[in-house]
């Protein structure tokens, strides 16, 4: 596991329905893949950077929804072979019940995680 998401992993572990799913969003036509569970969210990230040497990313813009919280960012990841730096536009969907976090999504097109946090 990266780190710098151990901070991310125990807000979820703290706040995660019982029915908690992290869900990770690649570009068209690669489908989503989706992981239940506290966890999720380090299976999803180890999936996701297994390929990478390292992956920053730095936060633009928070966005509230009715029972949701969008926040916009750019992924910025080396690759292990070659070195080559990737900059990516992404978003991070968190879906909430009350005061529990029932859904987390992973997007790199950041129109589909405004509409998966019903903000137009």
């Amino acid at each position: 596991m990266v780190t710098a998401l151990s901070p991310l992993v125990e807000f979820v572990r703290a706040f995660a329905s019982a029915g908690f799913t992290c869900a990770m969003f690649p570009l068209p036509p690669t489908p989503a893949v989706e992981y239940t569970g506290s966890d999720g969210i380090e299976r999803a990230w180890g999936d996701w950077s297994e390929t990478f040497e390292s992956i920053t990313v730095v936060a633009e813009e928070l966005r509230e929804g009715d029972g949701s919280v969008v926040l916009l960012a750019e992924q910025i990841a080396v690759t292990r072979h070659g070195g080559v730096e990737i900059r990516q536009p992404s978003a991070m969907t968190w879906l909430f019940s009350g005061d529990q976090i029932v859904r987390l999504e992973f997007h790199l097109d950041r129109e589909a995680a405004l509409r998966a946090g019903g903000i137009e």
